[in-house]
């Protein structure tokens, strides 16, 4: 049973909680999100960057999850289970921050034991948002008089 909150200072946002590896039973410790691109830079006749090219855009998530059963065999089977192949598709769901529930690819995993007895999984996920360039227009200083 979910507690109520009660706010007193600054909003956090406590977005794990509720999330989801579909097909994984497990328990979802830390997932970290970053957005990427690729850039490339033209310059004018005096040398000066003008342009900005940004292409390859992707969203890149690393999520670190200890898979659980109700019993041994079953805490097992989702193992065998997230150890999947690659660029096999992922689906998140549940995270408060909605940038994380999409579909993405597996670029990898590893499993690291710890010293309490349990595994915990890192899995690699990318979603490349689109492939095409796109141009910021002139970046100059000071600006061109017109």
């Amino acid at each position: 049973m979910a507690v109520a909150e009660v706010q007193v200072g600054v909003a956090k946002i406590f977005g794990i909680d509720g999330a989801a590896i579909t097909g994984v039973a497990s328990t979802i410790e830390t997932a970290d999100l970053d957005f990427a691109f690729d850039t490339d830079e033209i310059k004018g006749q005096n040398g000066e960057v003008e342009t900005i090219i940004a292409s390859n855009a992707r969203k890149m998530i690393s999520i670190n999850f200890a898979p659980k059963g109700a019993d041994r065999a079953a805490a097992i089977d989702a193992s065998t289970t997230a150890s999947i192949g690659a660029l096999v598709k992922v689906v998140l769901s549940g995270f408060t921050i909605v940038a994380y529930n999409t579909d993405y690819n597996c670029m990898g995993w590893t499993w690291n034991g710890k010293r309490d007895g349990y595994f915990v999984m890192t899995m690699k996920l990318q979603q490349n948002i689109s492939n095409a360039g796109t141009t910021s227009g002139k970046l100059q200083y000071p600006p061109i008089a017109t």
